[in-house]
């Protein structure tokens, strides 16, 4: 992995890295108490394709929801819940 950006605040370090395939990573990491630096990240930092591409889904059905009610259309049916992420993992692959 290739890091592109590094932030370090106090005990704290954030650092993007590319992988040679492409994807994209964000790792979040904190100092410990012998002075290694030890990963806090979330899965979902891992991938950021994926969490990018699961979030501007949720923000398009949102929005298109939101559009619906603002046009007065009141005899659409109620908002479906996002499916979750396994789901919109396999439409984005």
């Amino acid at each position: 992995m290739r890091e592109l950006h590094r932030e370090e605040i106090g005990d704290r370090r954030v650092r993007l890295l590319a992988s040679p395939d492409g994807r994209y990573t964000v790792t979040i990491e904190v100092r410990g108490p012998r002075g290694a630096w030890e990963d806090i990240s979330f899965v979902a930092d891992r991938d950021l394709a994926l969490h990018t591409a699961s979030l501007c889904y949720r923000l398009r059905l949102t929005e298109q929801e939101a559009r619906a009610i603002a046009w007065g259309e009141s005899e659409c049916p109620p908002p479906s819940p996002a499916p979750p992420l396994v789901e919109v993992a396999k439409n984005v692959a």
